[in-house]
């Protein structure tokens, strides 16, 4: 008799401990670091190295025209401005860990430089110039430094000074 009231007490404990709603457990976001802005710039950097080829090609073979290379620019100018989305969803990082502000810089002139002389390559194109300034390129560029130096406070002047 006593074991079966025993019983009964241990199992209705069990059953409400069982149903017992646990603490919630409060997890830390951890900040983002320079390794999440060298992995948007080196998506950047994907996505260029597949479009300055076809511009440099146009350029060597002395087939750019503005047909040909308004639909390459579009894609630059597409691909600076997800780096941009990307950068403003990220916010500000820890520049203390993940790599330093000029390897970011670094990572980033190269871009610019790489898209810099494939388009001088193709600056004799008549009416490229108009085409670049309404795509936006300029300003799609533009918008990546801003939102680099949103997030890693200083690296415009390192890419400046690259």
């Amino acid at each position: 008799m006593f074991a079966s009231r025993f019983f009964v007490s241990f199992l209705a404990f069990s059953a409400l401990s069982a149903y017992a709603s646990p603490a919630p457990v409060v997890v830390e976001k951890r900040a983002p670091d320079v390794s999440s802005v060298l992995a948007i710039i080196s998506t950047l950097q994907g996505s260029t190295s597949t479009i300055v080829p076809q511009i440099n090609a146009l350029a060597a073979n002395k087939q750019a025209t503005a047909a040909s290379v308004t639909p390459l620019a579009a894609q630059l100018v597409t691909a600076f401005n997800t780096a941009h989305t990307s950068l403003n969803t990220l916010g500000p990082v820890n520049a203390a860990s993940g790599g330093t502000p000029l390897d970011v810089a670094t990572a980033f002139a190269s871009i610019i430089s790489e898209v810099a002389l494939a388009l001088e390559g193709v600056e004799t194109v008549p009416g490229l110039a108009g085409i670049l300034t309404t795509l936006g390129l300029g300003v799609s560029i533009n918008t990546v430094l801003i939102g680099l130096d949103v997030v890693l406070i200083g690296v415009v002047t390192l890419v400046d000074e690259l």
